[in-house]
C-alpha cells in the first residue's frame, strides 16, 4: 500500500493541522510502503537556515517514519519549491521532480503538484517561471533570514486576501488532456486546487484524483493498493 497527501500548509500558525498530521503519521502512515507528499507541505519554505523548533519537529516526524519500513517522497509545491538536499538529510525524505511517474501492480500513475495544470491563470504561470529561476533562488537566499521571513509573510497574506471568497483556479481540461496524451498513464494524481474530488474520463478510460487541503479538523489522502487508487477523508478518530 502507498499513500499520498498534499496541501497541508503546515506552519506555526496552524497548530491544529500539525496535530492532525502527527496523528496521521503515527497511525496510518507507518502501515504503508511509501508516503508521497505532493507539494505545499509547508505554508512556505524560505531556506534551510530557517530551522525553528517547529521546522525541526516536522522534519523529525518524517525522519522517524523514514527510519521504519516506510519510504517518504517529497514533491515540492508552489509554497515550498526551495526544498533541497539539506532538507532530505534532515527529514529522511527523497525529493522527486514534478511530474513524477510511478508504476504499481502493472499500472502507471503520474504525480504532480497541480499548479502547472492551471494554465488559464497565465499571471501565475509567469510568476512561477520567474521564482523558479536560478537567479531568483540565488538572490532570494542571499537575503537575511529576517527579510526572507517578512517577504514570505507578505506574499502569503497577499495571496490569502486575493483568494478570500473566491474558488481556487481549477485545472484546465485541455491541459489535462495533453497530459494524458503525453504520458501513457492510467491515472493522474495531484493537489493544489484543494478539491478532494475524482474526475473520470470514460472515453480515455482514465481518472484524475485531486487531493484536498488539510485543516485543523479534516484532511484527505489517496491510497494505492492492489485494487487501484481510492480517495479518503481523514480526521481525528
Amino acid at each position: 500500500m502507498q499513500l499520498f497527501i498534499s496541501d497541508l500548509h503546515l506552519s506555526e500558525r496552524r497548530p491544529g493541522t500539525l496535530t492532525l498530521f502527527e496523528h496521521f503519521i503515527q497511525s496510518l502512515a507507518p502501515q504503508s510502503e511509501a508516503l508521497y507528499i505532493l507539494g505545499d507541505f509547508f505554508d512556505y519554505w524560505i531556506g534551510n537556515d530557517d530551522q525553528s523548533a517547529f521546522h525541526r519537529h516536522v522534519q523529525g516526524l518524517l525522519k522517524k517514519l523514514s527510519q521504519g519500513d516506510t519510504l517518504v517522497f517529497m514533491l515540492p509545491g508552489n509554497r515550498d519549491f526551495l526544498l533541497d538536499e539539506k532538507f532530505t538529510q534532515n527529514s529522511g525524505a527523497t525529493l522527486i521532480e514534478d511530474p513524477h511517474l510511478i508504476t504499481f501492480n502493472n499500472a502507471s500513475y503520474l504525480l504532480m503538484h497541480g499548479d502547472t495544470l492551471c494554465t488559464q491563470d497565465w499571471k501565475y504561470q509567469i510568476f512561477r517561471k520567474l521564482v523558479r529561476s536560478r537567479l531568483f533562488r540565488q538572490c532570494f537566499l542571499s537575503l537575511s533570514l529576517s527579510i526572507r521571513r517578512k517577504l514570505a509573510k507578505n506574499m502569503r497574506d497577499k495571496s490569502r486576501r486575493s483568494q478570500a471568497g473566491r474558488p481556487y483556479v481549477l485545472a484546465y481540461e485541455p491541459t489535462v488532456a495533453q497530459i494524458f496524451k503525453t504520458y501513457p498513464i492510467d491515472a493522474l494524481l495531484h493537489g493544489h486546487t484543494h478539491e478532494e474530488k475524482i474526475y473520470t474520463y470514460p472515453l480515455l478510460d482514465k481518472k484524475r484524483f485531486v487531493l484536498g487541503e488539510w485543516t485543523d479538523t479534516h484532511g484527505s489522502y489517496l491510497k494505492l493498493d492492489h485494487t487501484g487508487v481510492s480517495l479518503h477523508p481523514y480526521s481525528h478518530p
